[in-house]
């Protein structure tokens, strides 16, 4: 069992949780209203992810429960997408080999544009 300490916040993903409520960290909005204007296209990019980590290698990982499966896209050691998927009964029933192939054929599925460049 958790107990939070009083008076005590955690900044996450751009909020901050207490005890009694989770709010938006005021200063993450701060910094974006202080953005420049755009006035081209170009000006309009993201900033977190250069160029050179954009072209480098991503890995895929798949496996399937007796229940489920899942597949992890990852890119220098980040997950940068997550997909599962709740196997049929059918499914669940069949050899150890059917579900493992359905990961792998999902994966690459849902994947194909990270895969083909």
């Amino acid at each position: 069992m958790f107990i939070w300490p009083d008076e005590s916040t955690i900044d996450y993903l751009g909020h901050v949780i207490s005890k009694k409520d989770l709010v938006v960290d005021t200063g993450k909005i701060i910094a974006i209203q202080q953005l420049p204007e755009p006035n081209w296209v170009k000006d309009v990019r993201y900033t977190g992810l250069n160029s050179s980590e954009f072209y480098s290698r991503v890995s895929g990982e798949t496996d399937a429960s007796g229940q489920s499966i899942w597949d992890v896209l990852s890119q220098q050691g980040h997950p940068i997408a997550y997909f599962s998927q709740k196997l049929s009964f059918r499914m669940q029933r069949a050899s150890t080999y059917h579900p493992e192939m359905v990961a792998i054929t999902q994966a690459v599925s849902k994947r194909r544009q990270y895969l083909l460049g």
